[in-house]
């Protein structure tokens, strides 16, 4: 039987124009629909930060770590409700959860962390969606990945079809040869003893 997964890739890729600046990274991140996904800030914070993350050119979540101040999606711009509270904001490290995470929500995060003595910092995460149909969903979960590609699953199965097939025809040809050779070594052994006995008169 032969499985097959339809796998629906939704791509959403934006870079921002002109040479990106000093101190920026961009983090390229794939994740299931229906799953939640976190995008890690990896700059030290003190109490004297402001952290701020974009979705494409929309703030979606911001935090004042000076005064504690902070906002997610329809807090921080009022009419989008994109996320409708699915966005989680650590205060402790700045980093930002998305809950049950849509197709819509792929394309290009950034993360601004503010430093009031200056040298700012950002990164950029392009994070892409997929999802997979109801009932390939269901068979991939029952069954754990070989690690093998599909390619090589056929030539696998090819191969042992082969194998098997020339066995049974080795089985069957022997099985019609065996009486055969058994009929002919009756023959001769009833043959020999009336060659024994004939005398001339």
């Amino acid at each position: 039987m032969t499985l097959k997964v339809t796998m629906k890739m939704v791509t959403l890729t934006v870079f921002a124009s002109g040479v990106l600046c000093a101190g920026s990274d961009v983090v390229s991140v794939s994740v299931k629909k229906g799953d939640s996904v976190t995008l890690h800030n990896d700059f030290k914070i003190t109490n004297q930060y402001k952290i701020r993350w974009y979705f494409k050119s929309t703030r979606i979540a911001d935090i004042d770590l000076s005064n504690g101040k902070s906002c997610t999606d329809v807090q921080c711009n009022e009419g989008t409700e994109g996320f409708r509270d699915r966005l989680k904001l650590d205060h402790q490290t700045g980093n930002l959860t998305i809950m049950d995470i849509r197709n819509t929500d792929s394309g290009e995060y950034t993360l601004e962390v503010i430093i009031s003595t200056g040298g700012d910092h950002e990164k950029i995460f392009s994070v892409t969606v997929y999802s997979v149909s109801a009932p390939a969903k269901q068979e991939v979960e029952k069954t754990p990945d070989s690690g093998l590609s599909a390619g090589a699953v056929a030539g696998i199965c090819v191969a042992v079809l082969l194998v098997i097939g020339a066995a049974v025809a080795a089985v069957i040809y022997i099985h019609r040869h065996q009486p055969r050779r058994k009929g002919r070594a009756a023959d001769i052994n009833e043959q020999e003893p009336l060659q024994g006995n004939t005398s001339p008169e």
